[in-house]
């Protein structure tokens, strides 16, 4: 509470501070307070000097001289303020609340190009699994055919042999019969020819 009526009253001074607002001073903003903090604005280049006001964390100030011990810094706030602050309290870096959005925007645009990226990886696995199952399909119909080729290529080899054995079978009679007739031919009576002669 005595925070509060301090701070209140500190800005009710400033207000009746011009001589410390009176300077034209084009703003330009080149550094910012930083961030979690509320800066006091002195009249001079140390903390004996007298409060003028507040700056609030984040609020974009242009630097005009530094100098001190501790170091201070001469500043003017976007509200045409100027004053000195502890040279501690700035950042060249750029506010955190600056940063905050383009941050949120980067975060937004990564996750959505991991939103994709999961889309992308879920199809991949789909495309995988389908690929799997057809490369299974193809070794199980390979499997059938070399397993009927083997039965096939066993008819076929019996088949050979079949025939090779009908074909020595049918020569052998062959012969048999060719044996036999020509041994009956031999029982076969001769008759004699015209001229005397058996035949």
């Amino acid at each position: 509470m005595f925070r509060f009526i301090f701070v209140l009253s500190v800005v009710i001074f400033s207000f009746s501070a011009p001589a410390a607002q009176s300077d034209n001073i084009d703003f330009q903003p080149n550094a910012n307070i930083t961030d979690d903090l509320t800066v006091f604005i002195h009249t001079g280049s140390s903390r004996n000097y007298r409060i003028i006001g507040t700056i609030l964390a984040g609020a974009p100030v242009t630097v005009l001289v530094r100098e001190g011990e501790p170091e201070f810094v001469q500043i003017v706030d976007v509200e045409g303020r100027k004053g000195w602050v502890e040279a501690q309290y700035l950042s060249s870096t750029g506010s955190i609340r600056e940063l905050l959005p383009s941050l949120q925007q980067q975060v937004a645009t990564l996750n959505q190009e991991l939103t994709t990226l999961r889309e992308q990886h879920q199809q991949v696995r789909s495309q995988n699994i389908s690929l799997e199952q057809h490369n299974n399909r193809i070794a199980g119909e390979l499997a059938n055919a070399l397993e009927a080729s083997g039965e096939l290529q066993v008819k076929v080899d019996n088949a050979d042999n079949t025939a090779m054995i009908e074909w020595f079978t049918r020569g052998g009679i062959v012969a048999v019969i060719c044996v036999l007739f020509g041994i009956l031919i031999t029982y076969f009576p001769k008759k004699r020819s015209r001229d005397g002669q058996w035949t």
